[in-house]
């Protein structure tokens, strides 16, 4: 778990203080108890203007003690408090400590100031009035803490529940839903270095106060409970977005090519489920139950001449162990365990967590009143995995009945990756502006069956394996289509070395980009449509000659190469061997490229730099397929992306084992999509 340390002071311990220090601090004060052995610790000052770069980059944040006041008109102090609402708007893990502890009351809707008691310092008795998960086993009545404060917690923020005191503070202690943590006392201080302060600076303390705390300092402090604490809470914080993804993995909404009504009560238990997790989406916007399965929601702008934005996500997913049957999980993949800072099952990234983040999004918008200008729609489909026939097809012929036309569409099948090409150290944001197609072709062999031992010559499958090889042998020809060649130049502008120089001409270089993509698999997919022999069946015996052979390639088409172009190349090569192809249900022609001098997707570029201002944005060509497809004759452009950031283990999930979602991910998807709701509502045609 990656925690930042928004340090808003240096300790003068030193001569030269610097950054850092109470970052050491709180690391040494974790070491202490195992709980918090997963927790890493970065720094940033602050009181220095250097914030992290979005309020979504890190799992959760820790503020350190100051010698400001949270009233001082100092422009860092008012940056910290709109930091930290935004970071509790998105129910982001706080942990204030003494400074932190008041600037979150101020930041939230209560007040500090000075003390009319004066300081609180040194070891003070602190009782505890409420017990919480977090604190573990311990139901000791009170802790010690070292206490180093003039000013304190005067009001509490309306939704803040105190949990300690000590004689002339109040509130000493106090939590916010599950999100917040707020202590006044310092438990990173050790009582070396508490006695080093208070003799540092004899012009802030009264001396008799001075030396009543020094003599306290014998007492030894919980600093190893309240290191616990800290890391449990960290571990375990959560709003209720989490519990509602958690519940949504729960249901085993596993869909079938060959039985329509497979897992039904599943889907409807989930749609119910849906209807009553968010009741202001379902006041606010009309719900249609247009698939089977599939939902439509329409939420009705104040406009209705504008084209409405259409939103793409499916609840349904693939077996457990549709990829490794044997493979453990380390959390039942229907569990919806909520462990280790992250939401585990399957479903977790593909695609249950864009849905739930597209409804939790548009039911906080609504219980702010907000209203779109734009209607905006959100089309859920139920088979995507198994072709979406019976889902987004049917929704989208509705939609077309009806006269509908959107702006743009928004689906899911790109991320943003990290380590894709190894010029550019910077993450790429890949917003796909086209999709290759899909077909399987069965290729098939037929003679005379028979025993094996007296096989003559030419069987059928001999015949068959030839023409697979045969095949297999010509690769459809390399082409660089204008979304690659975009994507080619943008990436190459960011990076560094040969290849970035290559890259950022990708016409002019052609040759030699081609040869260099087709050396790996992954970036050869960008340039042809690719082959696949996937499936393969003769004789139901070793020593039985078949009478019928047959096999099953999976193609993905480029743009520019049709259904039937790819059945026509294949068949001119198997027919020498004597083998038939026909091409088998479910096929798709590419997407056509969509634009990027688009409103829609100078929108999608703009909340990607303000959610992920590392990352290069870039067009792309999506090489699996996605309910989009069935929306394109309806839709002025369509693009897919979906705001997670995942690395090369995290993508292997996908359809694999151990599918999860950290709790940073799914809280900035969130917040993306509700940026995005109100960019988009709120824009005109062009």
């Amino acid at each position: 778990m990656k925690i930042a340390v928004l340090e808003c002071e240096y300790i003068a311990e030193s001569e030269t203080p610097s950054a850092g220090e109470y970052t050491r601090l709180f690391a040494e004060l974790l070491a202490l108890h195992p709980d918090a052995a997963s927790i890493q610790l970065t720094a940033f000052d602050v009181h220095q203007g250097r914030f992290p770069a979005s309020v979504h980059d890190w799992d959760g944040y820790l503020i350190s003690g100051s010698y400001a006041g949270v009233y001082d008109d100092l422009p860092w102090i008012c940056r910290l408090a709109t930091f930290l609402r935004e970071a509790h708007e998105n129910a982001i893990p706080l942990v204030g400590i003494c400074f932190g502890h008041q600037i979150l009351a101020h930041a939230l809707g209560g007040a500090a100031q000075k003390a009319d008691v004066g300081w609180g310092l040194g070891v003070l008795e602190t009782p505890i009035s409420r017990r919480y998960p977090w604190m573990g086993n311990d139901d000791s009545p009170a802790i010690r803490l070292i206490y180093m404060h003039q000013d304190q917690v005067t009001t509490l923020p309306d939704s803040a529940t105190p949990f300690a005191r000590t004689e002339i503070c109040p509130y000493a202690a106090f939590t916010i839903d599950r999100t917040v943590l707020a202590i006044q006392g310092h438990p990173e201080f050790t009582a070396q270095l508490t006695e080093h302060l208070i003799r540092e600076m004899p012009e802030k303390f009264p001396p008799l106060r001075a030396e009543t705390a020094v003599a306290s300092l014998a007492q030894e402090a919980d600093r190893t409970r309240v290191a616990g604490w800290i890391a449990r809470f960290f571990l375990s914080a959560h709003g209720g977005e989490m519990k509602r993804l958690a519940r949504a993995i729960q249901f085993q909404t596993v869909s079938s090519i060959d039985d329509p009504a497979a897992n039904e009560p599943e889907f409807s238990a989930f749609e119910q489920f849906l209807a009553d997790s968010f009741p202001g989406v379902h006041t606010e916007c009309r719900l249609e139950a247009i698939g089977a399965p599939g939902l439509l929601y329409t939420w009705e702008g104040t406009e209705s001449t504008l084209k409405p934005m259409l939103f793409l996500a499916h609840y349904d997913v693939v077996p457990a162990a549709k990829v490794e049957p044997d493979a453990v999980w380390n959390h039942p993949p229907f569990s919806g365990a909520i462990a280790e800072g992250c939401v585990w099952g399957r479903g977790a990234l593909d695609d249950k967590s864009v849905l739930m983040s597209i409804l939790e999004a548009a039911e906080r918008l609504i219980a702010r009143g907000y209203r779109p200008r734009r209607t905006l729609l959100f089309a859920f489909g139920g088979d995507e995995e198994v072709t979406g026939a019976r889902g987004a097809a049917r929704i989208a012929a509705e939609l077309a009945r009806r006269g509908v036309r959107t702006a743009a569409t928004f689906d899911e099948g790109a991320v943003v990756v990290e380590g894709m090409l190894p010029f550019l150290t910077r993450p790429i944001a890949l917003i796909g502006v086209a999709e290759k197609g899909y077909l399987d072709l069965r290729l098939v062999a037929q003679q005379s069956g028979g025993h094996a031992s007296m096989p003559g010559r030419g069987t059928a499958l001999g015949r068959l394996s030839r023409a697979v090889a045969a095949v297999d042998r010509h690769p459809f020809p390399a082409r660089l289509i204008p979304a690659v060649a975009d994507f080619l130049r943008r990436v190459g502008r960011s990076g560094r070395g040969p290849a970035a120089l290559l890259f950022r001409a990708p016409r002019l270089l052609a040759p030699v980009v081609l040869r260099a993509l087709g050396a790996s698999p992954s970036t050869d997919a960008l340039v042809r449509t690719t082959i696949a022999p996937t499936m393969a069946r003769g004789s139901d015996a070793p020593n039985v000659l078949p009478a019928r052979a047959e096999a099953v390639i999976n193609l993905r088409l480029l743009p520019g190469t049709s259904i039937a172009d790819a059945l026509t190349r294949v068949g001119r090569i198997a027919a020498p061997h004597g083998v038939s192809v026909e091409a088998l249900p479910g096929a798709s022609e590419p997407v056509p490229e969509s634009p990027t001098n688009t409103s829609a997707y100078r929108a999608l570029e703009r909340v990607i730099a303000e959610h992920f201002p590392e990352a290069v944005p870039a067009p792309f060509l999506v090489t699996a397929t996605t309910d989009s497809k069935h929306y394109t004759a309806i839709s002025d452009a369509v693009y897919r992306f979906v705001p997670l950031r995942l690395d090369t283990e995290a993508l292997g999930t996908i359809h694999g084992v151990n599918e999860r979602i950290t709790h940073r991910d799914y809280r900035r998807a969130v917040a993306w999509y509700q940026r995005l709701f109100h960019l988009l509502g709120e824009s005109a045609d062009e």
